[in-house]
């Protein structure tokens, strides 16, 4: 499936109404890229969509929470950036 992690509801309403997107609000994005991948882990885990150790593809534009679309792709291992 396709998650997506967005800081704004209005982002959240249309990503699932014009592309059936499940979406996911947390509070604000970090300027730290990994720090925001970290947060979107532990909401994607507290939602079901994921588990320690799966791969997924993160997207993203940075900075971010800018408008202007997408400039950056990690393919990335749940739960690998963790702080303790």
């Amino acid at each position: 499936p396709i998650v997506a992690i967005t800081p704004l509801e209005s982002t959240l309403y249309q990503l699932s109404l014009v592309w059936g997107i499940k979406s996911v609000l947390v509070p604000e994005f970090e300027d730290d890229f990994l720090e925001t991948v970290r947060k979107g882990d532990r909401a994607l885990i507290e939602m079901g969509f994921v588990k320690d150790g799966d791969l997924v593809i993160v997207s993203a534009g940075i900075p971010a929470a800018r408008a202007g679309g997408t400039n950056a792709m990690k393919l990335h291992i749940v739960g690998e950036n963790a702080k303790s």
